[in-house]
């Protein structure tokens, strides 16, 4: 017989919410061809992706519809970081969360908001009673803190 130690119900404890944005040029006049269906210009749009291997990625991807853009294609990077410098760059639009889009960055592109993108929750998940060593903690802290200063100063 095998002993099986019973496992505590897990609890989610929200951070913060997570709003979408489109960081680059371009976006709006691409929707507006497509919505006067001027049919195949030859210019499809970048989108500018992380990869498949994050699992925010799942979440773009079921959203992406609601940019009504019939053609498109995706420019996959390993970083928001990266995302955000090729967007500067000109080489596409950026799909990020709006809380990395901090001002000191001082962006020129444009950034359009996605309200039509799922807002999900920034947190973590712990067993109940599971105390959390005081390194998680300070991280959690300095995750809450960067997130409610980058809000105060748009």
């Amino acid at each position: 017989m095998i002993a099986q130690k019973e496992s505590q119900p897990l609890h989610f404890t929200e951070l913060q919410q997570v709003h979408w944005c489109a960081l680059g040029n371009g976006l709006a006049e691409w929707q507006a061809r497509a919505a006067a269906d001027a049919s195949n210009s030859g210019d499809e749009p970048t989108l500018i992706l992380l990869g498949h291997d994050t699992r925010t990625r799942d979440l773009i991807d079921m959203a992406l519809p609601s940019l009504k853009l019939p053609k498109y294609r995706v420019m996959e990077v390993g970083s928001v970081d990266a995302q955000i410098d090729w967007a500067e760059a000109g080489f596409g639009v950026a799909i990020v969360p709006a809380f990395s889009l901090h001002p000191k960055l001082n962006l020129t592109s444009t950034i359009t908001p996605l309200p039509d993108f799922p807002t999900t929750s920034l947190g973590y998940i712990v067993r109940q009673n599971q105390v959390l060593s005081r390194a998680i903690k300070q991280l959690l802290h300095w995750v809450s803190e960067e997130i409610t200063s980058s809000q105060q100063t748009r």
